[in-house]
């Protein structure tokens, strides 16, 4: 078997220009299918992480009737709040856990300096306790965050832009209180901010939450309450949550967790994924189909030397596996290059990450805006290593086969 082995490497390098071409393209594929991989989790993470921090906490506490027609028609029913929230705070509230209410509304923003007008998320929070559950205080681009009891408003980055407002502009909110009466809210906007999720930083602003319980006619209800766990022991913390609803005669509220309302966006997220990689497994098999190029090559070229081999007493089993291990050579000094390669290119993306806003106000479907890093991924790196070893093993199997399926006489001949 060391002589078979000896023979295969020596071989590797009779055609030095088709075997080199051969490490690149096996090279390639596992540098762009690392990367690749790196930059999808990656971006998924932070998506996660923004639609956490940005926009559905931890958990999420609704009327279900609120939540039913959310889901269903995407209208926000001011009628079916929460009601008494503070003592529903109390149940709530335990060791590392934060709680914010919220009144959520759809309105028209209107700047009418400009005379234009958008649709937006308008949400009414408590400075104080919001801040414990959502990261808005660390995203603040220009002017200060909200007070209580203020005509203020707070807007996105790129939300400001399209409606031309800056600091200290005068904006009008046109929306239908709890009753469904028509109101009109004048507000000044006091702060900038750029949170990294598009869908915050596009169409969502804030007002104080006392504002909007006296504009809207709340009566002291709100639409939600986001939950913010200290660990990471979510699921627990909704099945303890659902509990505790259930033993006070809450069953009229729900409560939700970020998987559950971020449910859309997840599946299409998985959906570009796995389009993505698929587009890496045709790269996977342009590379096989230049190894099995060279492979078919290497024997029927050599067809004559096989034929002598056999000639002089090799057996046909050690001239098959001479052609294995030749393939699985190939594919072995292709894949360290790659992994080389793979562990450049995710070395930048761990240290510099890919910078999303190359696609400027365009939805790419992740609730990303921004540079994300990627992540390390053994799996994908030995996945790649295996795979880049085993296949032009493989694919060696089929020519040699055929070779030695030739009469010795007839492979003698064979020019």
């Amino acid at each position: 078997m060391g002589f078979v082995i000896r023979f295969a490497l020596k071989n590797i390098w009779r055609y030095k220009r088709r075997t080199i071409i051969t490490f690149a393209a096996i090279s390639i594929g596992i540098g762009a299918f690392v990367f690749l991989d790196s930059m999808l989790k990656g971006a998924y993470s932070e998506s996660v992480r923004n639609f956490i921090d940005y926009e559905s906490a931890h958990l999420k506490t609704y009327n279900r009737e609120f939540y039913r027609e959310m889901e269903d028609e995407g209208f926000l029913l001011l009628d079916e709040g929460i009601d008494d929230y503070e003592n529903l705070e109390k149940l709530i509230e335990a060791e590392n856990v934060f709680v914010a209410p919220r009144i959520a509304f759809s309105a028209r923003l209107v700047n009418e300096e400009i005379g234009g007008e958008r649709p937006f998320t308008v949400i009414g929070i408590d400075p104080e306790k919001d801040k414990n559950v959502y990261k808005l205080p660390d995203v603040v681009l220009s002017g200060r965050l909200l007070k209580a009891g203020e005509n203020g408003i707070l807007m996105g980055r790129v939300g400001a832009k399209k409606m031309e407002a800056g600091l200290g502009d005068t904006l009008t909110i046109l929306t239908r209180t709890k009753y469904d009466t028509y109101q009109a809210i004048s507000v000044d906007v006091v702060g900038i901010v750029d949170p990294p999720n598009p869908n915050v930083n596009r169409s969502v602003a804030y007002i104080p939450l006392d504002v909007a319980d006296v504009d809207l006619q709340m009566e002291g209800s709100v639409t939600e309450i986001g939950i913010r766990a200290g660990s990471d022991n979510v699921d627990d913390l909704l099945h303890n949550l659902m509990n505790k609803l259930e033993s006070s005669n809450l069953s009229q509220l729900q409560v939700v967790s970020w998987k559950e309302s971020g449910k859309d966006w997840l599946t299409l997220t998985k959906t570009k994924t796995a389009g993505s990689y698929i587009m890496i497994f045709v790269i996977f098999i342009i590379a096989a189909v230049g190894i099995v190029n060279t492979m078919l090559m290497s024997v029927f070229e050599r067809v004559q030397e096989i034929g002598m081999m056999r000639a002089l007493g090799m057996n046909d089993r050690e001239v098959l596996w001479s052609f294995i291990f030749e393939g699985g050579a190939i594919g072995f000094f292709g894949a360290i290059f790659g992994v080389f390669l793979g562990l450049i290119f995710n070395s930048y993306l761990i240290y510099h990450g890919f910078d999303w806003g190359f696609f400027g106000d365009v939805d790419i479907g992740y609730r990303i805006m921004g540079v994300s890093k990627g992540v390390w991924n053994p799996g994908a790196f030995t996945f790649a290593f295996l795979f880049s070893i085993i296949v032009p093993a493989l694919i060696s199997i089929y020519p040699s086969r055929k070779a030695i399926k030739m009469e010795i006489t007839q492979a003698l001949r064979t020019a």
